[in-house]
């Protein structure tokens, strides 16, 4: 600055080009103070002004910029690229807070790009976000992922209805539910649709359909009941036909509970496949012939079959017999049944006669069915079923011969336990004719008669 040459020294022309330590001064030309020294407090620095300052255009401030007293502005704008630190807001007493008034503030909204604020308006934001605190939803919550996980210890729901597979297919809900795991076998219910209950529960990867209460369903491996069962309908057993089984002591494989026996040159069963505890077990003879079962016989003891008079069984045509296997001696019990054509099990051995010999029966069955055979014609002994002084009640024994061209006599004696008959010596037994005889208690006289 400098007085122009030719004009008066005089305050109004000195002010006029030097500043004044003590006037106000006008400045056009640039002021530019070479002093670097820093500022750390409003007392220092290379420009130090006691009042305020006035500033009409653009502030640019290459270093930090501090504040110690309130900070007002009706515009703030820039680009600034750094930082902006508010220093004195942290959660202590002494704590002056950061405040911003106005009628209008407006921070950036973040997005799935950049960090920012976020509004009651619809966004979009990427990366993890970590909550401490409990999350409060008032509004609906939607996850769009794949995968959501929820690692809590329990889950509560309030709703009283979760719904699996919303608005998806008939093939997107095939398999879908709900699955347990863990470090061994895993265990799941899982939507089923070829089902007639629609799901089916137990180890992952071999599910079994539910029972329902009002639904037709097959129902298989060993269902096991410690309460009692109780029927209010019919109770139907399934059956098969066996029509394959043929010739004498045959092994029988059951594979139902009802097996029907139909191959007319089946002679006898020795053994029964398929025992089980408390098993029961029915076999129907339609093969058009009597049926023989025998008693203990065959190699596996376990499949042996034993009757309650300690002899085989004679099942006629249409006869049943009824059998329980009983694990404590391995055996299967026939325990009841119908002989077919007599109206009840005829119970009975094929034996063999031998000239004088005698015909081997139960004093204590009130019917039985023998058949008899012989190598040539015999006549029995006249005496032929022994000492009947034990039978204590009216008992029926029919005689069939086996024989078709060799007959088995009968003898015929008017004594103590011998044969009252329509012959004087004997009475012959033809196949295809059976003899029936009447042991009559007390009187000690056995009627016979031929046919039944």
């Amino acid at each position: 600055m400098t007085v122009v040459q030719g004009q008066p020294v005089t305050p109004a022309v000195t002010n006029a080009a030097y500043v004044s330590r003590a006037e106000n001064s006008d400045m056009v030309g640039k002021l530019d103070i070479k002093n670097s020294t820093n500022a750390t407090s409003k007392e220092d620095g290379a420009l130090h002004v006691k009042g305020g300052a006035g500033i009409e255009k653009d502030l640019y401030v290459g270093g930090n910029h501090h504040v110690e007293g309130s900070f007002s502005s009706n515009n703030v704008a820039g680009n600034n690229t750094g930082d902006l630190t508010e220093g004195d807001v942290q959660p202590a007493s002494t704590a002056k807070g950061f405040s911003l008034f106005g009628q209008i503030f407006r921070l950036h909204l973040a997005d799935e790009n950049n960090p920012g604020l976020l509004s009651t308006l619809a966004q979009i934001i990427a990366g993890q976000k970590t909550f401490l605190g409990k999350v409060i939803f008032n509004g609906d919550v939607e996850f769009n992922g794949t995968t959501t996980t929820v690692n809590t210890q329990t889950l509560d729901v309030a709703d009283t209805n979760v719904t699996v597979n919303k608005g998806g297919t008939d093939a997107s809900s095939e398999g879908a539910g709900l699955t347990v795991d863990r470090v061994g076998i895993k265990a799941a219910l899982k939507y089923a649709a070829a089902l007639t209950s629609r799901f089916k529960i137990g180890d992952v990867g071999s599910e079994s359909e539910i029972l329902t209460a009002d639904h037709t369903q097959t129902i298989t491996g060993q269902k096991t009941h410690t309460g009692k069962v109780v029927l209010s309908g019919s109770m139907v057993l399934d059956q098969t036909v066996d029509s394959t089984t043929t010739g004498a002591d045959q092994t029988l494989t059951l594979t139902k509970p009802v097996v029907v026996l139909t191959n007319g040159s089946l002679v006898s069963i020795a053994q029964i496949v398929g025992g089980e505890k408390s098993k029961l077990q029915a076999i129907i003879n339609k093969t058009g012939n009597p049926i023989v079962l025998k008693r203990l016989s065959g190699a596996t003891t376990s499949q042996q079959i034993e009757t309650d008079t300690g002899k085989d069984l004679t099942v006629l045509h249409n006869g049943l017999v009824l059998f329980l296997y009983s694990s404590q001696d391995s055996k299967w019990r026939a325990i009841s049944g119908g002989g077919g054509d007599g109206g009840q099990m005829l119970e009975g051995a094929l034996q063999t006669i031998t000239a004088g010999g005698g015909i081997t029966i139960d004093p204590a069955a009130s019917r039985q069915l023998l058949y008899l055979s012989a190598a040539s014609e015999v006549t029995t002994a006249a005496l032929p079923f022994g000492d009947l002084s034990a039978v204590t009640k009216p008992m029926e024994i029919v005689l069939v011969n086996m024989s078709k061209t060799i007959p088995v006599n009968l003898a015929i004696s008017d004594v103590d336990d011998g044969c009252v008959g329509n012959a004087e010596m004997s009475l012959p037994i033809y196949f295809g004719f059976p003899v029936k005889c009447i042991v009559l208690p007390g009187v000690r006289r056995i009627l016979v008669s031929r046919g039944v």
